[in-house]
């Protein structure tokens, strides 16, 4: 799990370069959990990833666009990004990240949540905040 020191750099990165500007404010809207949880080591090819969330998403803007995966290099840079379509479930405060193509066995993988232009909020607006997972598949 060498990778596992090095990616939070790497997806503070990913966040980064999408523009946020002024203070980061608290807004309430977090992520509460995810599956596979973070350190999770025997992922299987075909899982679908989800998001536990705090509050109803709104489904307009929690979309692939704001909220996606990434494969991590054994140094911790992105190897790729896995396209995902989101999907709402439990009333729209779960996101389940459905992936057309399997995990690819021996990669580590984390959630990326977009800040900016393309950020998810829930139904009041509110933007949801960095989050930071990962797990590897098996």
């Amino acid at each position: 799990m060498g990778a596992r020191r090095a990616f939070p750099l790497t997806l503070l990165a990913l966040v980064a370069c999408t523009g946020v500007t002024g203070a980061r404010e608290d807004t309430g809207f977090h992520v509460v959990s995810s599956l596979p949880t973070d350190g999770s080591d025997d992922v299987v090819e075909s899982q679908t990833p989800e998001l536990r969330l705090s509050a109803e998403a709104d489904p307009e803007a929690c979309t692939g666009e704001s909220v996606g995966l990434v494969a991590v290099n054994e140094d911790g840079s992105v190897a790729f990004e896995l396209p995902v379509t989101v999907e709402l479930l439990d009333g729209g405060n779960k996101l389940g990240l459905d992936h057309a193509e399997p995990f690819t066995v021996g990669y580590s993988y984390g959630f990326v949540v977009r800040t900016g232009d393309t950020v998810c909020r829930d139904v009041d607006g509110r933007p949801l905040r960095a989050f930071h997972a990962e797990f590897e598949v098996r």
